[in-house]
């Protein structure tokens, strides 16, 4: 980021040239004493931007000691300033983060290129996200240039994520299955895509109201959240329609998976509304297929279930 046209980069080398070229001079004690007193105003003016910059700077030996820390204006830090100074990386990082902030500055000193990386951390028992700019000095330190993006990370969160069920929306599942097709693609691996949705949910509206809907959903939801894997995908396609997508499954494997689903909501108890049951369609990638044709078969599978008494899985 940059204050008055210079990067936190140049303002604090512009104070150390300085320094350095007073030091050089051979000038009178009343010059000597101007250039002192112009140092320690322009020491003052780049200290109070630097300040301001909404990112904290790290002076660090090549080592990982702590020698200065360079506070920014409302940046919230997991440790108070005076528990870095002396101290090397692994006493304030855990051992994970510590690993990847000394091998980006070994990185730095080799080749003499920024290095970036991001890590999470609690502060005041929230998480927040970071972002690390670390780069070699010209006296053999290291400089890490820290961010705090949280409030942003939250704004990116809640672009792609439905807010009633707190899964992803409807934009991010084609981003991610797009980027699984393009995966099996190269990769020649298994992948399926589950669209399922609510039976007769409409009615539960109608009987119960909105908000017996809206638990119902969010119940739903919790309830699939917890039976699917890690590495599934789930996000809500619309009104009581949601989509599942399924990386290394076949057919037999999706449609196994699925029917567990199924079996699960049925057996649960839903307040006010009692039991409900839901219908899902399955379909597996096929060389040539696109999100469109993948998900139009997972479609017409759906489509199926529900022709055929629906609280079933079919398949296409």
């Amino acid at each position: 980021m940059k204050d008055d046209g210079k990067t936190k980069n140049q303002l604090i080398h512009e104070l150390k040239d300085l320094r350095q070229r007073i030091a050089e001079l051979e000038i009178s004690d009343k010059d000597r004493c101007q250039a002192e007193e112009d140092l320690r105003r322009r020491e003052e003016i780049n200290r109070s931007l630097l300040i301001a910059i909404p990112d904290l700077i790290f002076r660090l030996s090549k080592s990982g000691i702590f020698l200065e820390i360079i506070p920014a204006k409302e940046f919230s830090l997991w440790k108070h300033p005076g528990e870095f100074i002396g101290k090397n990386v692994y006493d304030v990082f855990d051992k994970k983060i510590a690993e990847q902030f000394m091998h980006c500055m070994k990185l730095a000193v080799v080749t003499g290129e920024t290095q970036i990386f991001q890590y999470r951390l609690a502060v005041n028992e929230k998480i927040h996200h970071f972002e690390a700019r670390i780069k070699a000095s010209r006296e053999e330190e290291i400089l890490a240039i820290v961010r705090d993006f949280t409030k942003q990370r939250q704004a990116e969160k809640m672009a792609e994520t439905d807010p009633l069920t707190s899964i992803y929306n409807r934009r991010k599942f084609s981003e991610l299955l797009d980027q699984e097709i393009r995966r099996v693609e190269r990769y020649n691996r298994f992948l399926s895509v589950v669209i399922l949705d609510i039976d007769h949910f409409k009615k539960v509206n109608d009987i119960y109201g909105h908000e017996a809907g809206d638990y119902v959903l969010k119940r739903m939801t919790g309830l699939i959240r917890k039976d699917i894997r890690i590495t599934d995908t789930f996000a809500r396609y619309g009104g009581e329609e949601f989509v599942i997508i399924l990386p290394e499954t076949n057919l037999e494997g999706a449609k196994i998976q699925i029917e567990r689903v199924r079996k699960i909501i049925k057996k649960a108890s839903f307040t006010k509304v009692g039991h409900i049951t839901i219908s899902a369609g399955i379909a597996e990638f096929i060389e040539g297929d696109t999100r469109k044709s993948l998900v139009k078969r997972a479609d017409e599978a759906l489509y199926l279930a529900k022709k055929e008494g629906r609280n079933r899985v079919r398949v296409l």
